[in-house]
């Protein structure tokens, strides 16, 4: 009875492999027939896209109007298109190439310059060579929004002014501004006369309170009016920093402004002036370009002071301290 028993569970077994086997068979069958007619499939699908690019279809190009040689001394009437819009009936795989090309920009210009009235635009046969140079031999123009350009336009009122910078920027401890150069430094503005004569200069962007801690080499923005027109939104910063010394003077006190038969002697008749200056300037300093004054007229009455003051000095010092700074005086009438 086991023998049998045995048996019977061993054909069982055999059986149900045997249906899983041909299952698994059939499955296989239907890929490799699936596998086998996909390529006919592709290939299909690509002599259809080769003969649908072949047919010609009507679509939209768009060329770029660009304004670069239109002078800024120019104002316009009116509003200058962004692109030249041409309907273009071409190949499909024109019309691809088309769209993944970047079409180089036509430029108008200056026209009527013999006439009284100025235009700016392209004339017809400019407008015909433009859209046929940057399309196929095989396309034919259905439509163009502008077969031939005219804006008309005026001179604008023109003024040339100096540029400035804006603020004064903070040196680092023991330097200061040795040179400062804006170039260009004068700029040409166009726009109207009543803006214009208000005008003494244009402005860079604020530099106030910037610190700067080395030389500055840069292109600094233009502050200009959104009414004004100018080539130029731009100019080059050159600042070189000059280390700082200190020289020491002894000078004498000058009056000025005594009254008419007395003398004024200031008490002490001399001072101590400690400058600070570039380095650079340390042995060009001497005595002769610098002088101590008091002055008589600006005493209160009452008053036996005087206030001290470098009153000459180059202008490349940047600061100086004088001691004593006050003084006080004798009155003697002159014999």
């Amino acid at each position: 009875m086991k023998l049998g028993l045995k048996v019977l569970q061993s054909k069982k077994g055999k059986k149900q492999l045997g249906g899983e086997n041909e299952s698994s068979w059939r499955s296989r069958l239907r890929r490799s027939r699936l596998v086998k007619f996909l390529p006919f499939l592709l290939l299909a699908f690509v002599v259809w896209i080769q003969q649908s690019l072949q047919y010609e279809v009507t679509r939209p190009i768009y060329i770029p109007i660009g304004q670069d040689s239109v002078d800024v001394s120019l104002g316009v009437q009116g509003r200058i298109p962004d692109y030249l819009i041409v309907q273009v009936r071409d190949k499909g795989i024109e019309h691809i190439r088309y769209s993944l090309e970047d079409i180089d920009t036509v430029q108008i210009r200056l026209l009527g310059e013999r006439s009284k009235q100025l235009y700016v635009g392209l004339t017809q046969r400019e407008v015909s060579e433009a859209i046929s140079s940057r399309l196929s031999s095989s396309a034919s123009i259905v439509q163009i929004n502008y077969p031939e350009l005219k804006i008309p336009v005026y001179r604008r009122i023109g003024k040339r002014l100096p540029v400035v910078l804006e603020g004064k920027p903070i040196t680092a401890n023991g330097y200061t501004i040795g040179e400062l150069r804006l170039s260009p430094d004068s700029i040409m503005v166009y726009g109207d006369a009543n803006i214009l004569n208000g005008l003494s200069s244009i402005k860079t962007i604020s530099w106030q309170d910037t610190l700067i801690t080395q030389d500055i080499d840069r292109e600094v923005a233009l502050s200009i009016d959104k009414r004004l027109y100018s080539e130029v939104g731009q100019v080059r910063l050159s600042i070189k920093l000059a280390e700082l010394t200190q020289q020491t003077f002894i000078l004498p006190i000058e009056v000025l402004n005594q009254p008419a038969g007395y003398r004024v002697t200031p008490l002490p008749g001399q001072a101590n002036v400690l400058v600070t200056l570039p380095r650079a300037r340390f042995n060009e300093l001497n005595e002769d370009m610098l002088r101590l004054t008091v002055d008589f007229s600006q005493v209160k009455a009452g008053s036996e002071e005087m206030s001290v003051v470098l009153s000459a000095r180059p202008d490349w010092v940047v600061s100086y301290r004088v001691s004593p700074d006050i003084v006080q005086f004798v009155k003697e009438v002159q014999p």
